[in-house]
């Protein structure tokens, strides 16, 4: 069983959504029954130490890296993800960070892996590549929150969740700040999501990772791209779980293992939006028609979601 460690985020969660160039902790998991030989040989540090430096020194060039340094069974696997709009200087200062703190936080043996606002970093002594562990949804959270708002109406205006997966398969967080029309966020937000999470999931350009915007609400999607299409789509709807039913507030994050799903009220990545709500979809949600867009756009089904291209 694999477990998090835990470490609780604070409304601060605002602050991952509003900085665009300074690398912020989300999060991290540690694994606990991975199996390792007693003798540690002194190598590990050295293994390690390699590791590292070659998902540092290889990620920034595409954004995404694996690596594996030693012999068997003293092997280390690893990887390392950079956000798909950022430079590549800002890939290697977040790495630079993230790479010791998951050190300190899942040490040699563990494994584990660290989560920040604009890179992830993992390691273990098995080969994890291209694999999804078994997600537990949320369930008990939601049904919980569904009969505290309806025995105390003022909480469930709180819109507010700070939690884990039963076996630290995920971690969820988003603020107190409800939507004035909550029925009609949840739409936009849940049409924002379906659309950006195909076009990650299945537009090979896209590197597995989309933004989007609808109706001013901001979204970001990004997997690991040791998965499938199949799987990152997975991963995605099941980060995606906790804040598909309107319980939790305007802005929120989650991370797993192999995904990320970041939205809130203010645009807070450096690129253009991959996919932005067209006018009619803008007029069918929210029954206004004062909805526009600048430049000149090329619009292209997808999946069911209307890719944009910018052509400026």
């Amino acid at each position: 069983m694999i477990v998090s460690a835990p470490i609780l985020v604070s409304l601060l969660t605002l602050a991952l959504l509003t900085t665009l160039t300074t690398s912020h902790f989300i999060h991290n998991f540690c694994e606990t029954t991975t199996k390792y030989h007693s003798k540690l040989e002194s190598s590990h540090d050295t293994n390690l130490n390699l590791l590292f430096s070659s998902l540092i020194n290889n990620t920034p060039k595409t954004g995404f890296s694996t690596a594996t340094e030693g012999e068997p069974p003293y092997q280390v696997y690893g990887l390392a993800l950079c956000r798909g709009d950022i430079s590549d200087d800002n890939c290697t200062s977040c790495l630079d960070r993230a790479s010791p703190e998951l050190q300190k936080l899942c040490p040699y043996p563990k494994g584990g892996m660290v989560w920040y606002n604009q890179c992830a970093v993992r390691y273990s002594i098995r080969n994890f590549f291209s694999q999804l562990p078994a997600y537990n949804a949320p369930n008990e959270f939601s049904i919980l929150k569904k009969l505290l708002g309806l025995i105390f109406p003022l909480y469930s205006n709180k819109n507010y969740c700070n939690c884990h997966g039963p076996s630290g398969e995920y971690f969820g967080h988003c603020t107190q700040v409800g939507a004035s029309n909550p029925g009609q966020f949840t739409k936009n937000l849940n049409s924002m999501f379906e659309s950006i999470s195909k076009i990650a999931a299945f537009n090979e350009s896209a590197r597995m990772f989309a933004t989007g915007v609808n109706a001013q609400t901001y979204g970001l999607v990004q997997c690991t791209r040791d998965l499938s299409e199949q799987q990152c789509y997975k991963c995605l709807n099941q980060s995606f779980s906790i804040h598909s039913d309107g319980s939790c507030g305007m802005d929120g994050v989650t991370v797993t293992w192999n995904c990320i799903f970041i939205y809130g009220r203010n645009k807070f990545f450096n690129s253009d939006p991959t996919w932005v709500a067209p006018p009619d979809h803008y007029r069918l949600t929210t029954g206004r028609s004062n909805f526009s867009l600048r430049g000149q756009y090329e619009y292209t089904t997808f999946q069911g979601a209307h890719l944009i291209n910018l052509l400026v």
